[in-house]
């Protein structure tokens, strides 16, 4: 909240220098996260302050988008809430989603590189489920195709047996023939590839054979095979997860021999740590992002440097988005016409294109926000920005 409202207070001095406009006045509520608190907030900026429009919140969205509705003015959330705008006419929302990171990869992905083929690794829990169905759908919507997907369990450290399974490595054994393959101790026995069995054993011949038909042998001591290859046949891998356990899969991808293969993030992963932990195994690596603070655009340089002159410290996408929002919504008040909270409604819902530091942002007729992400991928040890009209080098052998 106090990074969001650092946004908003530079936009009004900003705005309140540069625009010949009534006098303009910004009132503050501290919802505490709470959503009581949201509502009552709402109903005494409504009735007791007669605001003409209301910004956030970002915890409490949900309970403060409803009360606005209720009351009949302009709010415009800063949520990844699920279908937020949905609550009705009067509610707006400028942030960046889930389902607008995965369009971003998978645009760039199949328009830019043109990759088809797509492996998700996930971790099994909310987050990941989510965008894994949300990256599988945006893949087949993009004309490609997922040929392996696998979970793992966010508990753990060690990520050998969801690696492998995405890779042919690992061979499970169905339980009515587990009995069939539990041979006497003096016999001898194929292993070595995740499971035993006897050589003489019929059933067991047939599981050998099944093996060997996979990975033939092409050498070996005493016509033994050699150890099974993995099938890498995708081109990039997604992974949502955080940089400590996205840190910890990637250098075992390489142990495993996935190289050569585009690795794809979230937004997550935009952190120094991840860089440390993988170092060379991550280089070429591409996430979205809401807003990059060393982008090459001027209109962000400038944003940053008066950040930094005003506050002392480098704005994320929380300030960005923030300072974004109050912008669009100070500007249309200072509309000609904008009289009424119904007017100024409808004016945010034809504002156009509007080119801010978050990139450019418009309402669609419900209005959700529209934007295309930045992306960036991982050059040595930093993140550098990267556009749909330069391609992502092949990522080097990790």
């Amino acid at each position: 909240g106090n990074r969001a409202l650092k946004g908003v207070e530079l936009t009004l001095s900003q705005f309140a220098s540069k625009m010949d406009t009534p006098d303009l006045k910004i009132i503050i509520k501290d919802t505490g996260g709470d959503p009581e608190k949201a509502a009552r907030a709402v109903r005494e900026l409504v009735e007791a302050d007669r605001v003409a429009a209301v910004i956030g919140s970002i915890v409490t969205a949900e309970t403060a988008a409803l009360a606005s509705q209720q009351a009949g003015i302009p709010i415009i959330t800063m949520t990844q809430k699920d279908q937020i705008t949905h609550i009705g006419d009067f509610v707006f929302r400028n942030f960046f989603t889930p389902g607008m990171q995965v369009h971003a990869l998978v645009s760039y992905c199949t328009k830019v590189l043109g990759l088809e083929r797509f492996a998700i690794l996930y971790p099994d829990e909310p987050y990941g489920i989510k965008f894994m169905n949300l990256f599988w759908d945006e893949v087949i919507a993009a004309g490609g195709k997922v040929v392996g997907v696998e979970a793992y369990d966010k508990t753990r450290t060690d990520f050998a047996d969801s690696i492998k399974k995405l890779v042919g490595l690992y061979y499970d054994i169905p339980d009515d023939l587990k009995d069939l393959l539990d041979p006497p101790e003096t016999e001898a026995y194929f292993s070595g590839t995740g499971f035993d069995f006897m050589l003489m054993d019929p059933v067991g011949t047939r599981m050998a054979d099944m093996v060997e038909n996979r990975h033939p042998a092409t050498g070996g001591d005493a016509g033994q095979p050699e150890a099974p290859q993995p099938i890498v046949d995708f081109d990039a891998v997604f992974i949502p997860d955080a940089p400590k356990k996205v840190g910890l899969i990637i250098p075992q991808l390489a142990y495993y021999d996935v190289k050569d293969t585009y690795l794809l993030g979230t937004n997550l992963w935009y952190s120094p740590s991840l860089i440390e932990m993988t170092r060379q195994y991550a280089q070429g690596a591409v996430i979205p992002v809401g807003f990059f603070p060393r982008s090459t655009s001027d209109r962000v340089k400038n944003f940053v440097q008066t950040f930094q002159d005003t506050f002392g410290e480098e704005p994320g996408f929380i300030e960005a988005v923030a300072y974004d929002t109050t912008m669009m919504l100070l500007t249309t008040i200072a509309k000609p016409g904008v009289r009424s909270r119904n007017a100024l409604k409808d004016a945010l819902l034809n504002f156009g294109v509007y080119e801010g530091v978050t990139g450019p942002t418009l309402f669609n007729s419900d209005g959700d926000v529209i934007r295309t992400l930045p992306l960036l991928r991982i050059k040595g040890g930093e993140f550098v920005e990267l556009t749909f009209d330069t391609p992502n080098p092949r990522p080097e052998s990790h």
